[in-house]
């Protein structure tokens, strides 16, 4: 041990433990080159600050750029038109769950909550542009846009004349008081505009009486929040760090790569607009009359009354004896092609979205590659779909929608009433490459029939319940199609007939004799 620290250790034993302990950390970081400091690292900064004051710095500001993107840049908005699209698609559908053995009761009571539920998504929107498959893809773009969506959940009065008096209204982030912030004295706090009890766990949200960007005249100032039961509010967001209070947008990483890239497209433009600008000029010995372009008005100024001087492709500009004109070469822009796509790629890999996806390129993809990327964003969807959409969207708005079943005495309030969701299936890319898998797998009994259908968004009861009714209709037809497993094999085959079934007369449509024949 050095003499220093043999003397602190005898005046301060505390002082020699915090310098040895100081010293090992910095050994230890020495070991680590992420951790280390030096011209590699001079300026990158980082932060320790926690995710609720990280997000209440830039949140808003990024919020309002990524709008602008999706206003003002072809590939913004087309991110913001497909990432819905393809995560959320034409809705995510819920099935009552009827317990083993219920019969017809149960398959009544399962009829029963799809009208009922089909009565709520009808006339969800207050507004009544909408239902509520449209409300939850607004939702979901705004939620991508911004981080973070609020949807409102609004009982209704009997005088409304609802079926199911329930409706709900989306809402921006921007609702939400972001200056609200605090501890309170019983414990709890409010981050953010959200508030938390004593235990942790939200009890509400502070939101505005309007949105706070409206300047519709008299709506203008004197902005109020008031404090709104989480019982009426769903805030979805998905969270990046634990105790995350507000969500942050998708596009944050990549904002300014795609701002920069429309600003390098803007440049390129105005190089190959400057290299056309092919004009001539005509140096005279002395001065002349003024000719068309000196005319008087036909000069431009700016501000400071300085002269602006413009090119346009095919002019003829006569200058005035000792004129000279010195003319600047646009430099060529060679690799800009192979820059613009490798900017793309970055871009789409920060959105999660296939590069084909948010171009519309597909020129250098091929099959496997395309279908690796699906498969690849279809982890990437169900992570989205069954972790945030379906907990916010879903289950929420359901629990809610079987409240009120149970105040209009629609459902016994003791017994479950739970709801299986089935979202969309990502489109086949080759039918005929991708369906007789499927069907091998089925008939090999390595994955039943009921599973394919859920997989594919189906109700597998009412699928089942329309195959019997058509192979019921078919057997009293007489008719054996090829496309009938019970009757024909894979290898089209006729296999034998179930017990019982009857021919129709020979001769007739379907009968043996016509078989053979």
């Amino acid at each position: 041990m050095p003499l220093l620290d043999r003397i602190i250790e005898a005046v301060s034993p505390e002082t020699a433990l915090r310098r040895e302990y100081a010293r090992a950390r910095l050994d230890l970081a020495r070991k680590y080159d992420a951790a280390a400091t030096g011209r590699r690292t001079g300026g990158w900064s980082t932060s320790g600050a926690s995710a609720n004051v990280e997000v209440a710095v830039g949140a808003q500001r990024i919020r309002n750029r990524v709008r602008d993107l999706a206003r003002n840049s072809a590939f913004g908005a087309a991110a913001l038109q497909k990432l819905p699209a393809k995560v959320y698609g034409p809705g995510i559908k819920p099935r009552l769950v009827v317990e083993e053995g219920a019969g017809a009761e149960g398959t009544r009571r399962k009829r029963a909550a799809e009208s009922d539920w089909r009565a709520f998504t009808d006339n969800s929107d207050p507004e009544g542009q909408t239902d509520y498959y449209g409300q939850c893809y607004l939702a979901c773009r705004s939620w991508f846009e911004s981080g973070e969506v609020l949807v409102r959940l609004l009982p209704q009065p009997s005088s409304a004349g609802l079926r199911v008096p329930l409706q709900i209204e989306v809402l921006e982030a921007d609702w939400l008081d972001s200056g609200k912030t605090g501890r309170l004295a019983d414990g709890g706090a409010i981050i953010q505009g959200v508030e938390y009890g004593p235990t942790g766990r939200r009890r509400g949200y502070w939101l505005y009486d309007q949105h706070p960007g409206e300047q519709i005249a008299g709506l203008r100032g004197g902005y109020r929040s008031s404090f709104v039961p989480a019982s009426d509010i769903v805030h979805m967001m998905e969270p990046q760090r634990p105790g995350q209070a507000r969500g942050l947008s998708l596009f944050a990483p990549i904002v300014l790569k795609m701002r920069d890239l429309d600003d390098a497209d803007e440049a390129e433009l105005m190089r190959r607009k400057i290299a056309a600008c092919f004009a001539a000029f005509v140096t005279r010995e002395s001065a002349g009359p003024g000719t068309p372009l000196a005319a008087a008005g036909a000069v431009s100024t700016d501000a400071s009354d300085r002269r602006i001087e413009t090119l346009a492709p095919g002019m003829v500009q006569y200058l005035e004896a000792g004129d000279d004109v010195t003319l600047a070469t646009p430099p060529n822009a060679d690799g800009f092609v192979e820059y613009h796509t490798a900017q793309l790629y970055t871009i789409a890999a920060g959105l999660g979205l296939p590069y084909h996806s948010l171009t519309g390129n597909f020129s250098n993809f091929n099959y496997s590659s395309y279908r690796g990327a699906v498969v690849e964003f279809g982890d990437l969807r169900d992570h989205w779909l069954w972790h945030v959409i379906v907990p916010a969207l879903g289950r929420r708005i359901w629990q809610q929608f079987a409240a009120v079943q149970a105040v209009l005495g629609r459902r016994d309030p003791a017994a479950p009433y739970e709801a299986e969701w089935s979202p969309s299936p990502l489109r086949m890319l080759d039918p005929g490459k991708e369906i007789p898998p499927r069907v091998a797998a089925i008939r090999s009994g390595l994955k039943p029939l009921s599973a394919d259908l859920a997989e594919q968004g189906e109700d597998v009861e009412a699928i089942l319940d329309q195959y019997r009714a058509d192979n019921e209709a078919i057997d009293a037809r007489g008719l054996v199609l090829d496309s009938d497993p019970r009757k024909v094999s894979g290898a089209g085959l006729t296999q034998g007939r179930p017990a019982g079934t009857q021919l129709p007369p020979t001769g007739e449509p379907g009968s043996a004799a016509n078989e053979e024949d």
